[in-house]
Order: structure tokens, then sequence, then C-alpha cells
């Protein structure tokens, strides 16, 4: 059953029209809670476009703690930016525009199945140059763990992202996709999304190249993007943007561990510092996040006091530094494809089995493989066309 919460007769009666489902229709949100008693199973609350947003979000936060099946969709006209990110981190499933009807059943659909089963992990640094696009590949390869699980890697530096260049893939298939028409699950069902990179058997979801593109793509369809891709993968490893942006946002409040990336020199050490403050700020439990330390065996004179007082807790990982990191880059192979038992990839494989969530396995390996053969890829070197979707 949906719920609909709308003082207006008339849009309460368009939006269960909407819905198409067996839905109640109550004019204040006082009374969502006397229905949801009789409910069992996932509920989806639909919080219509007359309804003040301050009272909406404040009821959306109250409503987690007392009834955890129910998932809100807030109906709003014309969604700003700013709206989608406040909703999504008060905990709403989705945020739709009140005249597009098709997306309103949809959310609801969604709304109404089970929790996802698969991780998001967000791999982020402050400045570019810590290595942040190549340790969030290797990670990713080291999931995957030769094909026993289903991972995404998608890479959100939408201005920059150098996914593509540091595994030599076509970037036919971009984010930019999220502008036109067609809801997210569409796209991801479809592939339209999603290109397999050849020489490790990752799907990647590719950032935008063509100019503009970038400003074009909003936080809100990122945020339908990762319900979805959840739904299809175990883990889906986030390459973000070094700043802090409403995207940012709401990637972080969508995952389940953040990654920080640093290296061992002073500007490098202010600025984790600094990220550390602001996630603390913003609330993000500190129980989710790991920190990593890149080229951490290079010559800087940097003592362990000076990284205890910066970092205030325990390092995660220590990946050494190697002149076969950039070769493996210009070749478009990660060290954690090519050299499973080289000294940086091993750091990041114990890394992945230590440190990142719990991930659920995609059943019998061999299943995975013959899987992975229909679509003419082998477990270890990935499809025989570059830029075909998975």
């Amino acid at each position: 059953m949906t719920i609909i919460c709308e003082p207006d007769a008339w849009a309460a009666q368009v939006l269960a029209a909407a819905i198409g489902a067996d839905a109640r229709t109550v004019p204040v949100l006082g009374k969502v809670p006397e229905l949801l008693v009789t409910v069992t199973g996932r509920c989806p609350v639909v919080i219509g476009a007359s309804v003040d947003i301050e009272e909406a979000l404040r009821f959306t936060a109250r409503l987690a703690g007392e009834h955890p099946d129910a998932r809100v969709v807030l109906v709003r006209r014309q969604p700003s930016d700013a709206e989608t990110v406040r909703a999504t981190a008060a905990g709403v499933h989705a945020v739709v525009d009140v005249r597009a009807h098709d997306r309103i059943a949809q959310a609801c659909a969604s709304a109404a199945q089970p929790d996802p089963q698969g991780q998001i992990l967000t791999v982020f640094a402050a400045k570019a140059g810590y290595g942040k696009t190549t340790l969030a590949t290797n990670l990713a390869v080291a999931l995957r763990d030769n094909g026993a699980r289903r991972v995404c890697l998608l890479d959100l530096d939408l201005e920059c992202g150098d996914v593509a260049s540091v595994l030599d893939m076509s970037t036919t298939r971009t984010l930019a996709q999220l502008i036109g028409p067609g809801t997210v699950g569409e796209l991801v069902a479809s592939g339209e999304l999603v290109t397999r990179s050849e020489r490790t058997g990752l799907d990647c979801i590719l950032a935008p190249v063509a100019p503009g593109d970038a400003e074009r793509i909003r936080p809100g369809r990122i945020g339908q993007l990762l319900r979805a891709l959840v739904n299809r993968y175990d883990a889906v490893v986030v390459d973000l943007p070094a700043r802090f942006s409403p995207t940012v946002l709401t990637v972080l409040d969508s995952a389940h561990h953040h990654i920080l990336v640093a290296t061992p020199e002073r500007p490098a050490l202010k600025s984790l510092r600094q990220t550390l403050d602001i996630l603390d700020l913003l609330g993000y439990s500190r129980a989710a996040r790991s920190v990593l330390f890149n080229r951490s065996d290079s010559s800087a004179a940097i003592t362990a006091g000076e990284v205890a007082a910066v970092v205030r807790g325990p390092i995660a990982a220590h990946v050494p530094s190697s002149r076969d990191v950039p070769a493996s880059i210009n070749q478009g192979v990660p060290l954690m494809a090519a050299r499973p038992e080289h000294p940086v990839s091993v750091a990041i494989q114990r890394f992945a089995e230590r440190y990142a969530p719990v991930l659920p396995a995609s059943g019998d390996a061999r299943a995975v493989q013959d899987r992975d053969s229909r679509l003419g890829c082998s477990p270890h070197q990935g499809g025989k066309n570059a830029g075909t979707t998975a």
C-alpha cells in the first residue's frame, strides 16, 4: 500500500491516479503513522507538493526511527538541486517533479523494494595529484576478485575524470546520458551508461567529455543512479573530484564507506586534516571512513608523530611508491590486474580485505565466469570489444 499525504484534494487524486496502485490519502502528516501501523512490508509515503518542505523534512527524519520500513517520496514543483540535497540528507528516497507522473510511479515502486545489498565506497582526496584515481581503479579490481563479485567503477570527477584514460577506454558512453530523457533505472538496466573495461573486466561509468556537460548533470540524477547501481552490483567504487559540491555531498550521504587518500607531505597532511574536520562538521560517521597513505615510503621527512597529530586515528593502509605505477597507467592496465603480487597490489588487496565493508559474493565464481564467457570476456582480461555495454 502507498500512503499519500496531500492537503489539496484534487492534487491528491492526481497523485493517486499517477501511482496506479493501492493507495490511501490523508490530508496531514500526523495521520500517516496511524496507517503505517497497519502496513506490513516496505511502504512508500508520498508527500505532496502542497506540504511545506520544512515540515516534510522534519517528518522524514522522525519517520526513519519510528517506521524504518517506510520510504518517503517527496513531490515538489520544479525541485531545485538545493532541495534535493537537503531531502537526501534527511532520508528522502526520491524527489520528483509534480508533473512527472511516470517518475512518481517508478519512485514508489522503487521505494517498495527491499533494501539493496550492494555497497558504495567513495575515494576522495582534498587535492589532485595524490593518486586517487589510480587507487580507486586498483581497489575496484581487487574487490572484483577475478569475477567473484560484480563491481562498478563510477567516475564522478565530472570535469576532469581520468578513469577512461587510466584504463585506456572509449568514451562513447558517459554520464552525459543522464542529461537526456529516460529514467536512470532504465539507463542502467539497458546498459546505455556502462562500458566494460577490456583489460580488467570492470563495468565502468565514465565522466563526460564534452564541454558544459558536467554542469548539466544534476545531483538528484546522481542520487538516483547510485540507488540503481546498488541494486545491480555488489560494490560501487566512486572516484570523486577533489572538492566538496552538492553532487559530492549527495554521494557521501549515500555511501557506506569513505576512503580518504593522502601522501606524506605537510601540505597533504594539512588538506587531510581540513577534510576530516569538514566530514566531522557535516556529521559523517568516523567509523565509516578510512585514511589511506599513498607513496608512503617516499623520502619525505614526516615523522609518525606528525601524522598521528593530523589523523587522530589509525592509518588504514600504507601503499608504497613505485615507478611501476605510472608505467601501468601508460599501459592502461592497473597493477592489481597485471601484477597482483606487486607490493602496491598487495597493499591495496590487504586494504580491500580488511577495511572495505563486508560485500556480498555473487554466488558461485564458476557461474560468474560462465556469464563473462557469454559476454566475450575472460575473468582476467575482460571483453573483446572495448566500448560495448556489459
